[in-house]
């Protein structure tokens, strides 16, 4: 034991992981443009799609697989496009 009384190499009083390395934590993101607005999470490489949320008079359409997704907005005088990609763990968002 350590000075003190305690143990070494056993998991401490109220460690959620029992002792384990944490895994990667969940990073959310989000962007706005003149269509509307997404958020994203980043678990490690793991992309996830949070929300998305088309501004008035706009509509959208999505498409989401492992490692990226992409978002248009739509209305009857504009289209925006967002693809949304995992850099270092956080969400990246590229608005064309």
């Amino acid at each position: 034991t350590h000075p003190g009384g305690t143990a070494s190499g056993g998991p401490k009083p109220g460690d959620p992981n029992g002792g384990q390395p944490a895994g990667p934590k969940a990073v959310p993101g989000s962007t706005t443009t003149r269509g509307g607005s997404i958020g994203a999470t980043c678990t490690g490489t793991t992309l996830a799609l949070s929300w998305v949320t088309p501004n008035q008079g706009w509509s959208n359409t999505r498409k989401v697989d492992d490692n990226a997704i992409e978002v248009q907005f739509r209305s009857g005088d504009g289209e925006v496009e967002v693809k949304v990609r995992c850099s270092d763990g956080a969400p990246t968002f590229t608005v064309d």
